[in-house]
């Protein structure tokens, strides 16, 4: 989404996956060397909170992945997080850009409604490398 709306995006994720991280629109990629305070914002989807949080410039913006579990700002940093909410205009939005090629998910592995516990101890295990998908 940030790249799509023009936001130069680093990424952050495990060595392996560089290739995965500039495919989807990374400009920059990093394993983890990253200087302190050095962007403008993060957004936290690995929940690393007060590591993440060194990485982002005076006056900036952290937002986390769990609501109210954000670290508390400092330096000037706004801190928020992701609420997912009901818009229906929204998620049309999004399920247009997925047509369109321009998002593009990432699915681990489906399961029936029915095996919902399957995926639920999928999930446990650990290692998983995108989202679990129950169908109908």
């Amino acid at each position: 989404m940030a790249v799509h709306r023009g936001i130069a995006v680093t990424g952050l994720a495990r060595e392996g996956d560089e290739e995965l991280v500039r495919s989807l629109g990374a400009r920059r990629f990093t394993d983890g060397a990253v200087a302190d305070r050095s962007f403008d914002a993060v957004l936290d989807a690995a929940v690393l909170g007060e590591r993440a949080l060194a990485s982002v410039r005076d006056g900036g913006r952290y937002v986390g992945v769990i609501p109210q579990a954000q670290p508390a700002s400092v330096r000037g940093v706004r801190t928020d997080a992701v609420e997912v909410g009901a818009d229906g205009a929204q998620l049309a939005d999004l399920v247009r850009l997925v047509d369109e090629g321009v998002l593009t998910t990432r699915v681990a592995e489906t399961f029936a409604l029915d095996d919902a516990a399957k995926a639920h101890a999928r999930l446990e295990e650990g290692g998983v490398r995108g989202r679990l998908v129950l169908v109908p």
